[in-house]
């Protein structure tokens, strides 16, 4: 009589038990489910968030390449500039030399001189 009233006791646990059972199989997979959504909206969100830095990232390369671009532009303007006050200043410093020596009609020796030191000027 023991082992069937341990059987009446076992059978009725399981009747009452499943159904507890099977609420919590059913929580667990809606969890899972759960958590299977928030992945992917973080990873679409991730996504999102790259794709955004990586067009930050080109705005700003492009930027600097315009900057860079107008630098040398710059640059090139500025050695032009003293490149040709440079090249204007040595014309007048020849003009006045030749000039001069005209006018003066220096000797040879005195021209060379002349032509020497001004060579030790520049």
């Amino acid at each position: 009589m023991s082992l069937s009233w341990i059987l009446v006791l076992g059978s009725m646990l399981i009747a009452f038990g499943l159904p507890f059972l099977f609420y919590g199989l059913v929580k667990i997979m809606q969890n899972v489910s759960q958590t299977r959504s928030d992945l992917q909206d973080s990873a679409s969100n991730m996504q999102r968030s790259l794709e955004a830095q990586s067009g930050n990232v080109q705005e700003v390369l492009t930027s600097q390449e315009k900057l860079i671009e107008r630098i040398q532009h710059l640059e090139a303007i500025v050695t032009s500039e003293a490149w040709d006050t440079m090249a204007a200043d040595k014309k007048e410093q020849i003009a006045e030399g030749v000039l001069h020596l005209e006018e003066d009609e220096l000797s040879d020796t005195d021209r060379a001189a002349h032509m020497a030191r001004q060579v030790e000027k520049e």
